[in-house]
């Protein structure tokens, strides 16, 4: 299985309020402090119409340096649904840029 409760914009992370996101997904067992590895896209999510992928890892987000899960959450919550951000991924050791317009988070995953 998978949780949908990670990168998301306009986070409480303590309270999991969640407004927006890249609607892609981690592992249930994935370490806050390992690197943002992407193991599932919501389909017609943010992140899928952007082109990030399963196996994709966020390195920079909006130009700064990703290398945890953590920083990317701690990044997020001055974003707002709507907004374009620019993110690098590097798939097959390649590195790859998208630009990803924020979505809300899918009615599924809405606690």
């Amino acid at each position: 299985m998978v949780r949908g409760d990670i990168i998301y914009a306009n986070e409480k992370l303590r309270d999991k309020h969640i407004k927006a996101g890249l609607n892609v997904y981690y592992g249930d067992k994935t370490d806050p402090l390992d690197p943002p590895k992407v193991i599932k896209v919501e389909t017609d999510g943010a992140g899928d119409k952007a082109g990030i992928e399963a196996g994709d890892v966020i390195v920079k987000f909006n130009g700064f340096p990703v290398k945890t899960i953590n920083d990317l959450r701690n990044m997020l919550p001055s974003y707002k649904i709507g907004e374009k951000v620019k993110v690098e991924v590097l798939r097959d050791d390649q590195p790859v840029s998208l630009e990803v317009k924020l979505a809300e988070k899918a009615k599924e995953q809405k606690e």
